[in-house]
């Protein structure tokens, strides 16, 4: 026994200053050739949890050894705390998830490597790397057991917070719209174009998380105890550009909150590759348990956001569903986000109009998009038939209903058949109280700045209510934001903004990045305030029908 270790076992109470600095590490045992120890250790002692023996036995070549020895890490997992607190009381508590997954991640890929050498095994290899890989048992007990935020301090939280500044120009005099900085910024770009980084270099990227995270500039530890108490659900519809996909992620990412990135499954396997490489680094980022193929117009593209609803439900703590795209950048930070949110209080954030909707798209039978000369019979549900976007800020019991409220279900399988069913079903659910859906909007299903906004998105059409002066190009009416609509998007009140090209105007991004990033940092060195005052006045936040606290769509 080491000094150390002596005198913590004399004085309990200097055991938590000797696992400050805490890691858990993968070794070789010295004893047994072909053995792995799980260790927890730092410069002052060494702590076996668990060790399992991989040789190249005969009997190892039975599945039934597999399973066993994912039993045992399975069981490693779930007693972890009971079994190292025997060892360390009150020592280590701030291990946290993140380097618990990645040496299971780590052992598990050992575990493959010495499966692959065996005749008949690759199968099983295959599905050690699916287990560790996909949204498991393993990620749900240790987000039920906090053990990614426990005894975090909030005294130091600058420290996790990275410094974003975009070289060569200012984007400080970009948000203000000074004309001379815009052109330096054009210069700028054409004489260095973006280089993008290859989607499947992410694979090597992410070999080493830790690594990837720190050297990424993650926030991977919560703001505040605010926005650790609230947190947020995201879907991420993407189809190319894994960079923009991930550096999106960076930017919204909290260790508290949820996120399902749905990989059209028209995408490029290094696509694919490069988005399961990123989220195996994050024990709170999967991938969607169904890849659809998505086309405009078709059911399909709703249908991608519900298998993310689908497999985001089951973690019972988020408060609010938002669901994006690839090419979209937050006009406000978590921490605005949750002030926002719980402002709202319950109430829907969905865009919806009867007026200027398309009939139609629900009197006919479509095939996709395009209708039929087949006349659709009118849905026997008694629901307020609206046009909005897809694009939704959610409670939870909103997320609830849809799911599993019987009316929502028979409205759900009436509308797939419909043309763009996407701008149909999440916007008349919304607009329609009469049916008890929560947060449903009591007034008036019209667009209108000032009686009907909607913060969801921001997006620039080029006709009212959404016309605004685009500095960038437009494509198919909406504008593709640049350097001189960067003052535009600093005054907006919305949540998020569409849409961003990576590769046209870089520096559009970049000065988003750092704007979010110097924001969130204000925030916790007192430097900055945010005011709520205009989100408890909208209209659909006054105006919204509530459930009781209870509430459950399967019993309503």
């Amino acid at each position: 026994m080491t000094h150390a270790q002596e005198e913590s076992a004399q004085d309990p109470e200097k055991m938590p200053h000797l696992c400050d600095e805490a890691t858990i590490q993968l070794e070789p045992s010295q004893d047994l050739q072909g053995t792995y120890r799980i260790l927890i250790k730092n410069d002052s002692m060494k702590m076996p949890i668990l060790g399992i023996g991989l040789q190249k036995k005969k009997f190892i070549q039975s599945s039934v050894l597999v399973l066993c020895v994912l039993v045992l890490l399975l069981y490693m997992v779930f007693t972890f705390k009971m079994s190292f607190v025997a060892r360390a009381p009150k020592m280590c508590e701030k291990v946290n998830g993140d380097e618990i997954i990645g040496t299971l991640r780590d052992f598990a890929k050992i575990l493959d490597k010495n499966l692959q050498h065996l005749k008949g095994t690759q199968s099983i290899a295959e599905e050690t790397r699916t287990f560790f890989n996909s949204e498991s048992k393993i990620r749900r007990h240790l987000s039920d057991r906090d053990y990614r935020i426990r005894n975090f301090s909030y005294s130091n939280i600058l420290d996790y917070v990275p410094e974003i500044s975009v070289k060569h120009i200012s984007c400080p005099k970009l948000f203000k719209g000074e004309k001379g900085e815009q052109l330096k910024a054009i210069e700028y770009m054409q004489d260095h174009p973006k280089m993008p980084i290859p989607d499947r270099d992410y694979v090597s990227m992410t070999m080493n998380c830790e690594d990837f995270r720190k050297k990424r500039g993650y926030i991977t530890h919560p703001m505040s105890k605010e926005e650790e108490e609230f947190p947020l659900a995201y879907s991420i519809l993407m189809y190319k550009q894994a960079e923009q996909v991930e550096r999106l992620l960076r930017v919204i990412y909290r260790p508290q909150n949820y996120y399902c990135i749905h990989v059209d499954k028209k995408s490029s396997q290094d696509t694919h590759d490069a988005m399961k490489a990123i989220a195996s680094c994050f024990d709170n980022v999967f991938i969607a348990s169904r890849s659809i193929d998505v086309w405009w117009g078709w059911f399909s593209v709703l249908e991608a956001d519900l298998v993310c609803m689908q497999n985001l439900w089951q973690y019972k703590k988020w408060k609010y569903f938002i669901n994006l795209t690839g090419q979209e950048l937050p006009l406000k930070t978590n921490g605005d986000l949750v002030k926002i949110l719980k402002t709202y209080a319950g109430a829907n954030d969905i865009d919806g109009t009867v007026k200027q909707r398309s009939k139609i798209r629900t009197s006919v039978f479509h095939f996709g998009m395009w209708p039929t000369p087949i006349w659709k019979p009118p849905t026997s549900i008694n629901v307020t038939l609206t046009k909005g976007a897809v694009h939704i800020t959610a409670s939870r019991a909103f997320v609830d209903y849809v799911l599993h409220n019987a009316t929502a279900k028979l409205f759900l399988d009436w509308v797939k058949n419909t043309g763009i069913p996407d701008e149909t079903f999440f916007t008349s659910l919304h607009h329609s109280p009469q049916l008890g859906v929560p947060g449903a909007f009591k007034g008036e299903p019209e667009p209108d700045p000032v009686n009907h906004a909607y913060l969801t998105r921001f997006k620039n059409w080029g006709y009212w209510p959404y016309d605004y002066p685009c500095a960038g190009k437009r494509v198919r009416w909406i504008c593709i934001f640049s350097t001189g609509d960067l003052p535009l998007l600093a005054s907006r009140y919305e949540l998020f903004a569409n849409k961003f090209h990576m590769d046209y105007e870089p520096l559009t991004y970049e000065c988003m990045e750092e704007l979010l990033f110097t924001k969130t940092r204000e925030e916790y060195s007192k430097k900055r305030t945010f005011n709520t005052t205009f989100y408890s006045q909208l209209p659909f936040v006054k105006n919204s029908y509530q459930v009781p606290e209870n509430y459950s769509a399967s019993a309503s």
